[in-house]
């Protein structure tokens, strides 16, 4: 099908040929990135794991990216079904639960060391009041199980932003209750200290 028509950035920008232009320090991200949050539960679209790759081919999607700040965050690391190690993260999206893999090669590198296993969200060396944010990309159809195939979701990027506190802000970030009660208290001990 020459570019895939489903792949929104490629229709729009054609074929990748990135540069780098600029970096931005933390604190001229918090902004930008905060205007671009995706609100939840959905996820590019669904509460599911993949798009049906014939639906996006028949009705691209609006955006194949999205800029969420989850909650609920847990490393885990597998085995994939090649038998290779795994890197994925559970977390939540509004009200949705996620467990999507990490293709972040940055990131990867950085979990390298933990053995398989669930990790709590700061087992990368992060303090538990740094903002996580992720790049939710869909993947390349696979057409393993359906012969239509799949187009999953994925970490393809994540963002650690320092030393905000973790209450819930009017910005859209979805928090359970327990969440936001636990959250809350170890942001007045940190305080008290």
């Amino acid at each position: 099908m020459g570019r895939e028509k489903w792949k929104v950035l490629d229709r729009l920008l054609g074929p990748p040929k990135w540069k780098l232009v600029e970096k931005l320090e933390p604190q001229d991200a918090q902004g930008l990135l905060e205007k671009h949050l995706a609100q939840g539960p959905e996820l590019l679209g669904s509460k599911g794991r993949f798009l049906p790759y014939k639906k996006l081919v028949d009705a691209p999607a609006r955006s194949s990216l999205a800029i969420i700040e989850p909650s609920g965050v847990s490393w885990q690391i597998g085995e994939s079904y090649s038998g290779t190690r795994q890197t994925r993260v559970k977390f939540r999206h509004g009200k949705a639960i996620f467990n999507l893999p990490v293709t972040d090669p940055v990131w990867e590198q950085k979990l390298a060391d933990l053995a398989l296993g669930t990790h709590p969200r700061n087992a990368f060396g992060g303090a538990l009041t740094d903002r996580l944010i992720f790049t939710i990309s869909l993947g390349e159809p696979y057409f393993g199980n359906n012969p239509d195939g799949e187009c999953y979701k994925l970490v393809a990027g994540v963002i650690v932003l320092p030393g905000e506190d973790q209450r819930p802000r009017r910005s859209g970030r979805s928090f359970s209750k327990e969440e936001g009660v636990a959250e809350g208290a170890a942001h007045y001990r940190s305080l008290k200290v």
